[in-house]
């Protein structure tokens, strides 16, 4: 807490350097960071991890399974009548 203080007391021009290095730095981090894990993330969805990943061919044979048990009702032609 005594640096709280101590920054308190600094002039408003050298508070707001730290203020902006503080968020530069902090920035950087998180760039940095993002970035390693998108081409992580591109890495693998360029060797095709990805469909694994998301199991694709599980929904694929789900949706399959379950498409096919839909029944459409049939709606009888009022033309006819």
């Amino acid at each position: 807490m005594e640096i709280f203080k101590k920054i308190q007391e600094l002039p408003l021009g050298i508070r707001k350097i730290l203020l902006w290095s503080l968020l530069i730095v902090i920035s950087i981090i998180l760039i940095l960071v993002w970035t390693k894990i998108f081409t992580k993330k591109f890495k693998n969805f360029q060797s095709g991890g990805l469909m694994e990943e998301l199991k694709i061919p599980y929904l694929k044979e789900k949706l399959e399974k379950d498409i096919n048990k839909v029944e459409i009702p049939q709606i009888p032609d009022l033309k006819n009548k």
